[in-house]
């Protein structure tokens, strides 16, 4: 019905948990108002209701309610959705490893939204992820998957948390979480990997010795014994192993095999099935750093034979030789590479096409493309593949190498000269008083010890006394006859004739070709007076001096031939090559009007400044 005397003052709010706002009448009858409530915030309350003290209100008739009459009863919930105050985050493992899973439970002081509440709204730390979040009742109680990183580190991360955005979260009723919550527990995640320094006290074994070999993990591990050990590139042997109380160290006593020589060498651990105290495994295996074994009795290397015309490097025809000084045999199976050496002829390279070792003997020889002559120059070079012990190389059976030797290692030529099938030939016949000297071409000296005797040869002098010969003497190309008197200038018609005797006492040179039968070679006259004019040397042209191998050869001008029997020693001449070793001379030998001279060593093509001086 219609009333009066209704105002805010009649309505009472004390169990509503809100505020009412101001009243409006409804109509112009007078029975109906509202008004606006709202709610008390952060309240969560199912039992409210607004009430009206009726004592105050009258109708038309002036009289008055009694007491007071309430509402209808109500619930309230304005209380934002937070983490339960016991348990909130809990983790089912809080040390994990690489890749290892576990689950984390989140807990809420009630029921949310499960549209509200996604993976995006929770963080974690130490590289970890999330996965599967999923309600395991009405939506208080949360569960989601922790994965630690699957790559391994340099360092493990220590009291990582699980944080909880609640502003996003909403409960039933619609109310927002606030702020962000992080767990009180915390978590753990090793992702380093066990590793291991393998380390030899001595680095560089020899006959009887042992080392201490340490195995050093970064971390305490599990799962390692001899097994784990590689000893397949170390030429030795491993004693027991002996671990540390840390777990983290194990040592063992290496013995280096016998009669060994390597340079590479290593003892490995195979890291598949080694833990550490998190359960992380790698994998592979570990090396440790190169060390040195060299357990051989000998251990000096061959070394090349320089000297010696029979032990020298030396060549014959395609055939070149090394010979070698060593204690034990050299090795034949393990032979160097052709292309290991280098043969200059003439300065002009000549492959090795093979290369034979004589492991008794001591000797390399090298079969080479093109055969040596006689007169040419060679030298040799040999590199040695590496520094250190080669399978393939100048190598006693022993393992040590032979060093490398360069170009300037001279071979000794004994390729023999070509054979000479040429007889001399008469060139000229000259008399000086009672001498009359035949002169002979040829490639070689005549032969002075079997030579033709003076009945050989018959001396005329046309209209003049007879002549008869009374000695033969033969000096290199040259025969002079002395005759039974001297022949004057003024005798112009003279004759010599040769008749070849049998048997071997003939005119020949030294390889024995028989000069033929001559008649009436003519006779031109040499010099009448005394030859007072001395030898000169000559120093261009063809004829200047020069030298083959360990031959110079000083070719002179004079009006006769040199005395080869009362000619100068060799302390009388001096030979130089600039800037390279000393040369002496061992012997003179004085032929016609050359004198040649032998050297103590070869004269190579390289050398291009040779000089040579006389003092008389």
């Amino acid at each position: 019905e219609t009333v009066s005397g209704f105002s805010s003052e009649d309505i009472v709010l004390t169990d509503a948990n809100g505020t009412l706002g101001p009243l409006t009448a409804v109509g112009t009858d007078r029975k109906i108002w509202t008004a606006t409530f709202t709610p008390t915030a952060t309240t969560e309350d199912a039992s409210n209701s607004i009430g009206v003290n009726m004592t105050g209100v009258r109708n038309a008739a002036e009289r008055a309610g009694v007491g007071i009459t309430h509402s209808a009863n109500y619930s309230i919930d304005t209380k934002p959705p937070t983490l339960a105050a016991t348990r909130p985050i809990t983790i089912g493992d809080d040390k994990l490893h690489l890749g290892e899973s576990t689950t984390a439970t989140i807990r809420f002081s009630e029921d949310i939204d499960p549209n509200s509440f996604s993976i995006a709204d929770l963080t974690v730390e130490g590289g970890a992820r999330l996965s599967n979040l999923r309600r395991t009742d009405g939506g208080t109680t949360w569960e989601v998957t922790l994965t630690a990183p699957e790559s391994p580190s340099a360092s493990s991360t220590t009291g990582n948390k699980i944080s909880v955005n609640l502003a996003g979260i909403t409960d039933l009723a619609g109310n927002a979480g606030v702020g962000t919550v992080d767990s009180t527990v915390r978590y753990d995640i090793d992702t380093v990997l066990p590793s291991v320094t393998i380390t030899l006290a001595d680095s560089s074994l020899t006959v009887g010795e042992t080392t201490t070999v340490s195995f050093s993990f970064n971390e305490a591990v599990n799962g390692f014994d001899a097994s784990k050990i590689d000893l397949s590139n170390a030429n030795g042997t491993l004693g027991p192993l002996t671990a540390s109380a840390d777990g983290k160290t194990w040592t063992a006593t290496f013995t280096p095999s016998a009669n060994i020589n390597d340079a590479s060498n290593t003892i490995g651990v195979n890291m598949s099935g080694v833990r550490d105290l998190a359960g992380n495994s790698a994998t592979g295996t570990i090396t440790s750093a190169n060390y040195t074994v060299d357990t051989r009795s000998d251990t000096t290397a061959p070394r090349l034979i320089t000297t010696g015309d029979t032990t020298r490097p030396r060549v014959n025809g395609n055939q070149l030789v090394l010979s070698f000084d060593d204690s034990s045999d050299l090795d034949a199976d393990h032979k160097p590479a052709n292309e290991a050496f280098a043969v200059l002829v003439d300065g002009v390279a000549n492959a090795v096409t093979n290369v034979t070792v004589q492991a008794q003997a001591k000797t390399v020889t090298l079969t080479l493309t093109t055969a040596v002559s006689h007169g040419q120059t060679a030298t040799v070079a040999y590199t040695d593949p590496t520094t250190g012990n080669d399978a393939n190389a100048i190598q006693d059976v022993a393992g040590n190498d032979a060093t490398t030797f360069f170009a300037a290692t001279v071979v000794y030529n004994n390729t023999p000269a070509p054979a000479d099938t040429t007889a001399p030939v008469i060139h000229t016949a000259v008399v000086t008083g009672n001498q009359l000297t035949l002169t002979y071409t040829d490639e070689s000296n005549l032969d002075a010890a079997n030579t033709a005797a003076a009945t050989a040869y018959a001396v005329s002098s046309a209209g003049n006394a007879a002549i008869s010969v009374n000695s033969v003497a033969v000096s290199g190309k040259t025969v002079t006859l002395t005759l039974s008197r001297v022949v004057t200038n003024a005798e112009t018609t003279v004759t010599v004739s040769y008749t070849k005797p049998t048997g071997d006492n003939v005119i020949q040179d030294a390889a024995g070709n028989d000069a033929v039968s001559f008649s009436n070679q003519a006779v031109t006259h040499g010099t009448s007076v005394a030859d007072t004019t001395p030898p000169v040397l000559i120093t261009t042209g063809d004829h200047r001096p020069k030298v083959t191998g360990n031959q110079l050869t000083l070719t002179y001008t004079d009006a006769s031939n040199l005395d080869a029997a009362n000619t100068a020693a060799a302390s009388a001449f001096a030979v130089s090559s600039a800037g390279n070793a000393a040369i002496s001379v061992n012997s003179v030998a004085v032929s016609g009007k050359t004198v040649t001279l032998t050297l103590s060593r070869v004269v190579t093509n390289a050398e291009t400044t040779v000089t040579v001086s006389y003092t008389k």
